[in-house]
């Protein structure tokens, strides 16, 4: 009569269910591999910081590349009112020959000659 008195196996909760079944699961699942190549802060963002009186100020007139993300530097530039911003796009119109680099000292020589200033003596 040893076979009535033998007990039945416990049943897993169905919460064990679940954690087996996901993790047979995300084992089975490809994974993705993801190469990340490092560039330092600095070049990544300071290319994209322009000066101007407010952020779509700063990314439609692209007046002045502020690299070191300072303020002042547009302050001391363009006057009390101008700020540096990121994320302008600047940087993406600059390299699609939309607008002129300001940093180019070619560009700014072009534009000071193209002003009718009689004042300036030689």
């Amino acid at each position: 009569m040893t076979f009535l008195n033998r007990r039945r196996a416990a049943t897993p909760s169905p919460w064990l269910n679940l954690l087996l079944s996901t993790t047979i699961l995300t084992r089975m699942i490809p994974r993705a591999t993801v190469h990340v190549v490092a560039q330092s802060s600095e070049s990544t963002f300071s290319n994209d910081y322009f000066c101007g009186t407010n952020w779509l100020d700063a990314g439609k007139t692209c007046l002045k590349h502020c690299p070191s993300g300072d303020d002042s530097d547009c302050s001391g530039a363009l006057g009390d009112g101008y700020k540096c911003f990121t994320f302008t796009g600047c940087r993406e119109k600059i390299d699609a020959g939309e607008i002129e680099d300001p940093d180019d000292d070619n560009n700014n020589i072009n534009n000071n000659s193209n002003n009718d200033n009689d004042d300036i003596v030689f």
